[in-house]
């Protein structure tokens, strides 16, 4: 099982529970999504919670899968052979800023062309014709995050309250050590992602689908 706060996943694990598919349903990212969604299911640990489509930059950008919990927070972009690659980079940079570790999922074919340009933080999983899950590469996980952007993970009362010097040693915001503000950043976004997940595993059905997939995506920005 993970270990908080680390990335745990087994280089040689693959998920091979998934029927074989033709090569046009492979491509497509809604599957891709489900794919990589069973595989987190077995290999996150038990107090991680699991997200889908979270928006984060103030409502910027969005990642397709986040893994979270009080000492994690790790997103996954997922990268079909019919996306476009050039924006990738700009998308990873925000993803380091705002994310603890980061992975990019892709075709087992883009694995070749994706080592040439994808930066050595992040990490790299790939998914086979036949539905099989590999992680080539774990991510570089971070300590902390900015002080800026750990704010921008906080829900405005939660702000109001931090620069009120409202905390239990009557601290303001802007005197909150960086790696503080970090965890109190996981632990305001874990709080809003473990309920819809703990319902999530309660509902779904034995083999998962677009519905249950759909059951973890909050109704706007985690803010």
């Amino acid at each position: 099982m993970c270990q908080t706060g680390s990335c745990s996943f087994v280089v040689s694990l693959r998920y091979r529970g998934a029927r074989k598919l033709t090569n046009q349903h492979s491509m497509d990212e809604a599957h891709f999504k489900l794919v990589v969604l069973r595989w987190l299911l077995i290999n996150i640990a038990e107090e991680e919670a699991i997200a889908s489509e979270i928006q984060f930059s103030n409502g910027l950008n969005r990642a397709d899968l986040v893994v979270s919990s009080l000492r994690r927070l790790c997103s996954f972009e997922i990268k079909t052979p019919k996306d476009d690659y050039r924006r990738l980079n700009r998308q990873l940079a925000a993803y380091r800023r705002s994310f603890l570790e980061s992975y990019v999922v892709l075709s087992s074919s883009s694995l070749t062309a994706a080592r040439d340009i994808l930066p050595s933080y992040a990490g790299i999983l790939t998914i086979s014709d036949d539905s099989n899950v590999t992680l080539h590469r774990k991510a570089s996980p971070r300590k902390r995050l900015a002080r800026e952007d750990s704010i921008a993970w906080l829900r405005a009362s939660e702000i109001r309250k931090l620069s009120s010097g409202t905390r239990s040693n009557g601290s303001p915001l802007e005197t909150i050590p960086e790696f503080e503000l970090t965890l109190i950043a996981l632990a305001s976004v874990y709080e809003r992602i473990r309920p819809k997940y703990d319902a999530f595993k309660r509902e779904r059905g034995s083999i998962l689908n677009s519905d249950d997939v759909g059951m973890l995506s909050l109704p706007s920005r985690v803010r």
